[in-house]
């Protein structure tokens, strides 16, 4: 009986803390501080995990509560000054850079934000391909067209990639306005510098 009534009031907790997070969403100010607040007072255990994830595929018919809830969910699971997970939510992160879809821009910027500050930390070579190959292909988008989206696109790889390699101190060394292409192949050249050292490092381990 008493393990039945441990077991009724924890889902019942569940529900409650999902709800109260989830009643406070019809005002966009409200949304960031109250997922941040219940991280804040919330260990990173696999039931306070499961709350937050619940809003990474927060779905609702306002575009931008949508992508507040999203954009939040991620930072708290993915930042260092947070429960620093990045490591189990690569996949997420790489989908909403791919996607380049306006309906959910904060979500990219966060997931180019948390990818920087994870791979400064954990280079990957196959991260810095990914990003490299998208940078590559929003370059020549813009070299056709112009358009200030894409360049603000590229700002964001960019500012990732110079994270990534130099850290987050060093941003102040990145361009107020990039010099396309020049200076994004040369943050290309440099992150092919690192992933051909990380490559050669596997191999010596290996042997």
């Amino acid at each position: 009986m008493k393990k039945q009534d441990k077991k009724s009031k924890s889902k019942n907790k569940d529900i409650q803390d999902f709800h109260l997070i989830q009643s406070v969403t019809n005002d966009y100010s409200e949304i960031e501080h109250t997922i941040k607040e219940f991280a804040d007072t919330h260990p990173a255990d696999s039931y306070s995990i499961k709350i937050i994830e619940k809003y990474l595929n927060y779905e609702d018919d306002d575009n931008v509560k949508q992508d507040i809830a999203r954009a939040n969910a991620l930072k708290v699971l993915c930042r260092k000054d947070y429960w620093g997970m990045t490591e189990q939510y690569t996949e997420i992160i790489k989908h909403y850079i791919s996607i380049d879809d306006w309906h959910f821009s904060d979500t990219e910027i966060v997931a180019f934000s948390v990818l920087g500050e994870y791979l400064h930390d954990t280079p990957k070579a196959e991260l810095f391909k990914f990003l490299t190959d998208i940078l590559t292909k929003e370059v020549d988008k813009y070299k056709n067209e112009r358009d200030p989206e894409v360049r603000g696109r590229i700002n964001r790889i960019f500012s990732c990639l110079h994270e990534a390699l130099y850290g987050s101190l060093a941003s102040y060394k990145i361009p107020s306005k990039l010099e396309i292409p020049k200076d994004t192949d040369f943050i290309i050249e440099e992150v092919n510098k690192k992933s051909e050292s990380l490559k050669r490092e596997k191999r010596r381990k290996k042997s």
